[in-house]
């Protein structure tokens, strides 16, 4: 016999869904409950489970209560443990913090899409374990391998310019020597007036401003001119390098392989997606907790304990994350959102917690 509204209001329809129980309609009316298969004391003992574990039930509409904070979602469950202050969330699914695509930064021809394994370069495939800042591949960087070490050359040129004091020590000497030679002609015309005619001191005067003006270009050079050449050329090689970088393909995080979308010896335009790596030191797990066991405030930026059930002969594995946000709006169903960020394990080069793997999360309060 199908459950009519009236079975529903007397609780003998429990489930996931919304729960309500209608004070006219109580336990006792036996011959109604016992149509459902339930019996008395099954439904008063899930009405006991249901109150324990949500806490509240709340008046609406005169004599009918419902349950409003029961309707939560697969794995967003939450349950506390009053003895020692916990909340606990099971289960609850782990995500990936990031997928990430690696994209060419110029175009060119895909040369390699290999990693440095020991001494050997073994060829990058779907499932590959990747590390932070590893070289993956290259598209062609023939050009701007020739473009670095001409840079490098002229490079040193400048900088062996640049610490050259031979000119100014010239100019130096050469301005010293003109100082003399007017100083000579003074003292000699003071002697013997005349003894250097006006025009020889007049040229003598000019030769010492020229020296004087030599010794300040030599500085001026050395000091400005010259470190000012040395750097454009640092620059210039700067700007090769970077070009050779965006020919190189590098893994922003610890993670693997999950797609691969080319091939070597591939063209590839600037932007094209090469390949996919899914992040995995660091997982997101999401869950829901009952506003009734806790508010935002209280669970925000606290330690959680993850614990991953055995898969197979392996033993728990248990991690320690932590809250990173905890939602202000709570929901229909009387829960607010919660995100854990959890630091994974590589083990034998396999990651310890998997993407999609269920786990029980516990909140000390």
């Amino acid at each position: 016999m199908p459950l009519s509204r009236r079975h529903f209001l007397a609780g003998t329809a429990l489930g996931t869904g919304t729960i309500a129980l209608n004070s006219t309609v109580g336990l006792e009316n036996s011959e109604e409950i016992a149509t459902s298969g339930v019996s008395v004391d099954e439904l008063k003992a899930r009405q006991a489970r249901i109150q324990n574990s949500t806490g509240a039930f709340s008046d609406s509409e005169g004599s009918l209560l419902e349950l409003r904070d029961f309707n939560l979602p697969q794995g967003h469950h939450s349950r506390l443990d009053t003895v020692n202050n916990v909340i606990i969330i099971s289960p609850a699914r782990v995500s990936p913090e990031k997928k990430i695509t690696i994209s060419a930064g110029i175009q060119g021809i895909l040369t390699n899409l290999r990693i440095k394994d020991g001494n050997d370069m073994i060829e990058v495939k779907e499932g590959q374990v990747v590390s932070k800042d590893q070289e993956i591949g290259t598209i062609d960087d023939s050009v701007e391998l020739k473009q670095i070490a001409a840079a490098q050359a002229l490079l040193k040129v400048a900088e062996a310019e640049e610490a050259k004091t031979i000119e100014i020590e010239y100019a130096q000497a050469a301005w010293k020597v003109a100082i003399a030679v007017v100083e000579r002609n003074r003292l000699m015309n003071e002697m013997t007036p005349n003894t250097i005619a006006a025009a020889q001191v007049m040229e003598d005067q000019l030769k010492k401003t020229q020296a004087l003006k030599q010794y300040e270009k030599a500085l001026y050079d050395l000091n400005t001119v010259r470190p000012a050449e040395t750097n454009v050329k640092r620059q210039e090689l700067a700007i090769a390098q970077t070009r050779l970088k965006q020919r190189r393909l590098v893994s922003p995080v610890d993670g693997i392989v999950d797609e691969i979308k080319g091939h070597e010896g591939m063209w590839f335009r600037e932007g094209q997606e090469i390949l996919v790596i899914t992040q995995y030191d660091t997982l997101k797990i999401r869950g829901k907790i009952n506003i009734q066991h806790a508010t935002p405030r209280m669970v925000d930026g606290k330690s959680v304990e993850v614990i991953a059930e055995p898969l197979g002969k392996e033993p728990p594995l248990k991690f320690t994350g932590k809250v990173i946000f905890a939602s202000q709006t709570i929901e229909g169903d009387g829960a607010f959102e919660i995100f854990v960020e959890v630091k994974n394990q590589l083990k034998d080069g396999f990651w310890l917690l998997n993407p999609g793997r269920f786990v029980e999360l516990r909140i000390k309060l």
